[in-house]
């Protein structure tokens, strides 16, 4: 069985409006339609194949790389700095506490459910 991710729609839909999709009353248009959408997704299963081995290869070399190591470390510092001064600021202050009382009313509701 298919699957057809988001992406993959988005990209049919792309096709199906340049007019790079086989006519629909053409049985072997049909076909050939068919077997691009395949393609299509063992194509995209492929680069999330990839996508995952870039992924796995960072964190490898976050952890072994020296260098690259120490420039995550002030990334990561810079990064909670940033958080902290963000979150110090009036308005979103409000926003995270009005995001903690809708935490705690789902978190109640959802209890209660049970």
């Amino acid at each position: 069985m298919m699957r057809i991710t988001c992406r993959t729609g988005l990209l049919l839909a792309m096709l199906t409006v340049f007019g790079w999709t086989a006519r629909a009353d053409d049985d072997n248009a049909a076909n050939a339609s068919s077997a691009s959408v395949d393609r299509l997704q063992q194509m995209i299963d492929k680069r999330r194949d990839v996508e995952l081995e870039m992924h796995k290869l960072r964190l490898e070399l976050i952890k072994t790389d020296p260098d690259i190591n120490r420039l995550h470390e002030k990334i990561m510092a810079m990064h909670k700095e940033l958080q902290i001064k963000i979150d110090a600021n009036p308005m979103m202050q409000q926003l995270i506490k009005k995001s903690e009382q809708l935490d705690r009313e789902i978190k109640k509701s959802t209890a209660d459910k049970k």
